[in-house]
């Protein structure tokens, strides 16, 4: 693990940490609570018998204390971790995984302004990405059970290469497509159509950080109308375009 400080003060600390492939951590605790965004590659965690896993753009909220087990992604893991007193008054209720539209575009600017030496601008792209994240909303509702065909549209959804309408995915689970757009926004708190958007857009990112192709190239790859259909798609998920995103990793 190389471990990058961002930012250190008496009331807050940011470090970008890079994980190696398939690397594992057993249980374990902290003794401060911590606030870490999904920058680049996969996460698994395990608290108790609660499985979360996320890519690009998941935030996990950890209190001190909660015993954990990770397990990071085949291509590595970059997380931007943050501790101190203000994200202490954020993480003291609970464990939990969540996504805030705005922060990926917040936490690039801070990474941005602290390797260009500008720490105030840095300390404000960190309070404005903590101010994003206290506002955000929950992923979706953990708390009641999945009917067994949504894990199949997941399924389909990931492996989609081309366009396909929700007709054709409800009629593959065998369900009514009203029925379906209902149960998937109340599970994973968004559309099918911007579950797929991220899909394809983590895609992407994992190609621009762990390739040489050029934006062009990764569009064409995963069935973008062009190079301007991805960096819109881009945007409108990270907040960030393609290039910038790049140019943190």
């Amino acid at each position: 693990m190389d471990d990058s400080n961002l930012f250190d003060s008496a009331v807050l600390t940011a470090r970008l940490q890079s994980y190696s492939p398939n690397d594992r951590h057993p249980p374990h605790a902290h003794d401060r609570a911590s606030i870490g965004m999904l920058l680049g590659g996969s996460l698994l965690e395990r608290v108790g018998r609660t499985t979360h896993q996320g890519a690009l753009g998941a935030v996990i909220i950890k209190p001190p204390g909660v015993m954990h087990e990770n397990i990071f992604g085949n291509a590595g893991t970059m997380i931007l971790s943050l501790a101190g007193t203000h994200v202490e008054r954020l993480a003291e209720r609970k464990w939990e995984w969540r996504r805030a539209d705005r922060a990926l575009a917040h936490a690039a600017a801070s990474i941005r302004h602290a390797r260009a030496g500008r720490p105030l601008a840095c300390e404000e792209a960190l309070y404005l990405l903590l101010s994003e994240l206290g506002g955000m909303a929950h992923a979706g509702n953990s708390n009641v059970r999945a009917p067994a065909w949504l894990g199949e549209v997941v399924s389909l959804a990931a492996r989609q290469s081309a366009p396909m309408r929700i007709s054709d995915i409800a009629d593959q689970v065998g369900v009514h497509p009203v029925h379906l757009t209902r149960v998937f926004r109340k599970h994973f708190g968004q559309s099918l159509r911007a579950y797929i958007r991220r899909i394809k857009v983590t895609s992407a990112a994992e190609l621009l950080r762990s390739s040489n192709q050029s934006v062009c190239d990764v569009a064409a790859e995963l069935d973008f109308f062009d190079q301007s259909h991805l960096c819109r798609a881009f945007k409108a998920e990270c907040g960030i375009s393609p290039s910038e995103y790049r140019s943190l990793i």
